[in-house]
């Protein structure tokens, strides 16, 4: 069996964390009792999805081609930067669920979990049908090969 491609790696990683994301959003349309613990538990998933795919394009990807698309990385990356905000302000009313949240929380942790859905869907949408469908039209089959490689050795020294 071939191995993928980087571009191809990155968008199976999306595929698993748009699935991720459609339970977090099918779980805040319908508010009840529960939910604020579902929210962390898919919440965590996202955070186990996203945390290697980012390290895998801000450490391996975007440095290769940075010379090639630098106005288009500093779009990637302010959408990263915002996606992080996101995530902390729902890191922070996750952790305090256990405490049990006021309505003013429990609304900010429907708001931030649609906000943060629409982040990471809108950062998906531009990364495929800009970078990466660049990407591939200008990297090798072999730089290509290339970065999968490290991609999956940057994936295998942090699982250890």
């Amino acid at each position: 069996m071939a191995s993928l491609a980087a571009s191809d790696l990155l968008r199976t990683d999306h595929r698993q964390i748009e699935i991720a994301l459609d339970r977090l959003l099918a779980t805040v349309k319908h508010p009840c009792e529960g939910m604020v613990l579902q929210v962390g538990e898919i919440f965590a998933e996202i955070q186990r999805l996203m945390e290697p795919h980012v390290r895998k394009e801000e450490n391996v990807f975007y440095p290769h081609l940075q010379a090639a698309f630098s106005e288009l990385l500093a779009e990637m990356d302010e959408q990263h930067e915002y996606i992080a905000e996101l995530t902390a302000g729902m890191d922070e009313l996750t952790g305090m669920a256990g405490m049990g949240l006021t309505e003013r929380q429990f609304l900010e942790l429907i708001r931030l979990s649609m906000e943060l859905f629409d982040a990471i869907q809108h950062h998906i949408v531009d990364e495929e049908d800009q970078l990466l469908r660049l990407a591939d039209l200008h990297l090798s089959v072999v730089e290509q090969d290339c970065l999968a490689a490290k991609m999956r050795a940057s994936k295998s020294a942090q699982d250890r």
